[in-house]
């Protein structure tokens, strides 16, 4: 349904205020349960207020705050249509954020300095987010995945099959001629440069409607940099392939008829394809990581890593999701400070190192602490 941008959780990560409130849920597809989401997320809000005043906000403070968001608590038709695993909002200040996402998150609310956006890094990490395209001459359809499930994405102006395409297509060839016959103002027999019959031709119909589904797909990711795997048979991959334009289409296919198989067993199998692709990656990071300690080129204290990731110079972070480590840092200084235990200005200093190291274009792998040898609970591997 929706898409996590760069720029998007930039913004998140760099808002600050006396009262940033953050909501997460899960969310449901299908009834009874879907039912629910709207009055879950209604409960997450008054849940909200309670932390707020808990804060030592006056009640009409904590309802002033939280009026930016009661028009989507009250809006039926938007919750009638959620179709992700989770949600999540962000208000503060009279600003509001919110994402439908493919996550499960847990329920929770949070109240604090700034936003909490730590379940959102893993949907965006390098070795979990991708998106998949459909695409058989029935029709495409584009998801936005990661491990935890997917959300398909609408394309604007995409032929709904290969046959609209072509009665688009040949409308257009009508109305040009129809233009180009008035314009000459004569009545000379109308001339067609057709494709051609035959195999040939009918491959040239097909890259025509794929460019189609390619100008969609760019339309809605063109600025993204996750993998874009392909589901469909063969023959359609190689002609895609020709028709792509997006620079991280994933080099091999999922060869399967999409309409065979349900949005569940499509998901599973993408998962398969894709986690064996982000495991090689991860498995060459550690490998370089590795080569390099030692020479300059790595580091495994977060003083160190959090101010070289604040200036771009993380290539790769390896990190373990299930540590923390509080603190502050300071762009201006680029000093950081690390405290036993949280106040109400710190900050998980592994969530601002992997917020920084995505955000610059570095790529950030989860790895369970202990589970490989010699690797840390935070290891950087330097561009320079």
């Amino acid at each position: 349904m929706d898409i996590l941008s760069r720029e998007q959780l930039y913004v998140l990560s760099e808002h600050r205020g006396s009262a940033c409130v953050s909501l997460y849920m899960p969310a449901y597809r299908v009834d009874p349960e879907k039912r629910q989401n709207q009055i879950r997320f209604k409960n997450l809000v008054r849940k909200a207020r309670k932390a707020l005043i808990a804060k030592g906000l006056r009640a009409r403070q904590a309802d002033d705050l939280l009026s930016v968001v009661m028009p989507l608590v009250d809006d039926d038709p938007f919750w009638s249509f959620v179709q992700s695993e989770g949600f999540c909002a962000f208000i503060s200040g009279g600003d509001l954020f919110h994402f439908r996402l493919p996550a499960r998150f847990e329920e929770k609310v949070t109240v604090m300095r700034r936003f909490y956006i730590k379940p959102l890094l893993g949907i965006v990490y390098n070795d979990s987010r991708f998106f998949m395209l459909t695409l058989g001459l029935s029709g495409a359809r584009l998801f936005q995945c990661s491990r935890y499930g997917m959300n398909e994405l609408v394309m604007e102006r995409v032929p709904g099959s290969f046959e609209e395409a072509m009665q688009y297509s040949e409308k257009q060839k009508g109305l040009q001629l129809h233009a180009h016959t008035l314009a000459a103002g004569t009545r000379r027999a109308a001339m067609f440069h057709g494709h051609g019959g035959g195999a040939d031709g009918k491959k040239v119909e097909i890259l025509e409607y794929f460019k189609m589904v390619d100008r969609g797909v760019t339309g809605v990711i063109g600025q993204e940099r996750a993998p874009l795997l392909f589901a469909g048979l063969d023959h359609f991959f190689g002609i895609y392939r020709k028709a792509n334009s997006y620079p991280f289409l994933a080099g091999e296919n999922m060869a399967v008829n999409p309409e065979d198989l349900s949005d569940g067993e499509l998901h599973d199998r993408a998962v398969g394809m894709m986690d064996a692709h982000f495991l090689g990656a991860r498995d060459q990071a550690v490998e370089t990581y590795l080569d390099l300690a030692g020479t300059g080129r790595t580091a495994a204290d977060i003083e160190t890593i959090v101010p070289e990731a604040f200036g771009g110079r993380v290539d790769s972070l390896l990190v373990s999701p299930e540590i923390s480590e509080w603190g502050t840092f300071d762009p201006a200084t680029l000093k950081v400070d690390i405290h036993e235990m949280p106040t109400g200005s710190d900050e998980d200093l592994f969530d601002l190192a992997c917020v920084y190291t995505y955000l610059k274009g570095g790529a950030v792998y989860n790895i369970s602490a202990g589970t490989i040898p010699d690797i840390p609970p935070a290891a950087a591997i330097f561009r320079y």
